[in-house]
């Protein structure tokens, strides 16, 4: 099932109305990267990076603006979305039924994570700099955990700024 919504009149399937990335942010500015979803340009260089995976673990799947460009990429990978927020993980799961969506924190579905196949893909835009200080350093543990399993994982992330989002323990 699809999402649809008309914007200047013109009905468009898939999408999600600014407005919840606005009311998201408002309700918890440190969970949420932006007050808009991720641009098609960014979703598509992202997608690139996560070409030629067994599985896809889209880490704050949010709005679904880098997971639609994942399907159409690399439809034949298994896919699995964790988002925080229950609202936005529940239009998820609606929009895209063939994937395994799971509500809350990364750092709270580390199983997700460790249950992968050998060869996945990790694609994250999570807020690094602006997640509260225990989260982030929970997170990035989560993260290491999984590409730890097995030599074959990746990770793709995008952050703002010029320096690593979080750094992996020695």
């Amino acid at each position: 099932m699809e999402i649809s919504l008309t914007v200047n009149g013109t009905a468009r399937s898939g999408e999600v109305e600014p407005r919840t990335m606005l009311v998201q942010f408002l309700r918890a500015p440190n969970f949420m990267g932006g007050i808009v979803p991720s641009s098609s340009v960014l979703a598509r260089a992202m997608s690139r990076q996560a070409a030629g995976f067994d599985a896809i673990v889209e880490l704050g799947a949010g709005t679904g603006a880098v997971t639609r460009r994942l399907v159409v990429d690399d439809p034949r990978a298994a896919l699995t979305l964790i988002e925080r927020e229950q609202q936005l993980a529940r239009r998820l799961a609606r929009s895209y039924s063939h994937a395994r969506v799971r509500d809350g924190c990364v750092h709270d579905r580390v199983d997700c994570l460790l249950e992968q196949p050998p060869r996945t893909v990790a694609v994250s835009s999570l807020p690094f700099r602006s997640l509260p200080e225990d989260v982030a350093n929970a997170t990035g543990a989560a993260i290491e955990r999984f590409l730890l399993a097995d030599p074959a994982r990746r990770l793709v992330q995008y952050s703002y700024g010029l320096r690593e989002p979080f750094a992996f323990r020695d």
